[in-house]
C-alpha cells in the first residue's frame, strides 16, 4: 500500500515547531528553514556557511568541493542548483546562530560532534517532535516540509512554475503532485511575505 503524501496545515506547523523547540532550538531553526524554503533534507544539512547571503536574503544551492572543513557535495539533479529568498525573520534567526556559535567556515548547521548532522539524524528528530504534536502524532518524514513548502507558495497565488524552480525540480511534473491550483507570480519579496503567513 502507497504511504499516502500530505502537506502539513498552518497549525501543525507552528505545533512541530513548538515541540522543536522545547528540546532544541537548534532543531527548532533547521525545521524553520525547510519548511520556509523547501529545501531537500540533503540540501539542509550540506548547507555551508557561504550559501546563506545574511545581505540579500537569499539561500544559494550549488555544488561543494572537497575542503579541510566540508565533504564534496553535489546537489541532486542539474536543476537543483537555485538561489531562493528567505524572510528577514528567518535571516535574523540564522545571523543569531552564526554569531552564537561564532563560525568562520565550513557547515551551517552542527551538530554537536561540530561535523554536519548526517540525514537519517535529522529525519529521527523530525519525526520524534511530530509523534509528540498533537496535531500530528505521527510521523512525517522531512519531505513534508518540503511539500508544505509548496503548497503554502502556491496557495498565496505563485505559478507552478516558480515553485518548480524553487523546489529544484527538473520538471512541473514532478511538481504537481502536491500542489492544488495556478497564478503567474515571480517576485522575491512576495515569496518573503508567503513565508511569514506560514510561522506567524
Amino acid at each position: 500500500m502507497e504511504k499516502k503524501k500530505f502537506a502539513l496545515s498552518k497549525q501543525q506547523c507552528l505545533g512541530v515547531l513548538e515541540t522543536a523547540r522545547s528540546y532544541s532550538f537548534l532543531h527548532e531553526l533547521m525545521i524553520e528553514t525547510q519548511l520556509l524554503t523547501g529545501l531537500r533534507v540533503g540540501e539542509l544539512v550540506n548547507l555551508r556557511i557561504e550559501d546563506i547571503n545574511l545581505n540579500d536574503n537569499t539561500i544559494q544551492i550549488k555544488e561543494h568541493l572537497k575542503s579541510e572543513n566540508v565533504d564534496e557535495w553535489k546537489p541532486k539533479t542539474e536543476f537543483s542548483p537555485r538561489v531562493i529568498p528567505i524572510n528577514s525573520t528567518l535571516s535574523m534567526k540564522l545571523s543569531n546562530h552564526l554569531k552564537k556559535n561564532d563560525q568562520t567556515n565550513g557547515y551551517f548547521f552542527t551538530s554537536r560532534k561540530g561535523c554536519a548532522f548526517a540525514i537519517e539524524s535529522v529525519i529521527s528528530f523530525i519525526n520524534k517532535y511530530a509523534r509528540e504534536t498533537k496535531s500530528l502524532k505521527k510521523n512525517i518524514g522531512s519531505h513534508a516540509l518540503r511539500r508544505t513548502f509548496a503548497s503554502f507558495m502556491l496557495s498565496d497565488g505563485h505559478s507552478i512554475w516558480e515553485v518548480s524552480r524553487l523546489l529544484g525540480h527538473s520538471s512541473i511534473k514532478f511538481t504537481i503532485v502536491y500542489l492544488f491550483g495556478m497564478n503567474n507570480n515571480d517576485n522575491y519579496n512576495e515569496i518573503r511575505e508567503s513565508q511569514m503567513k506560514m510561522i506567524t
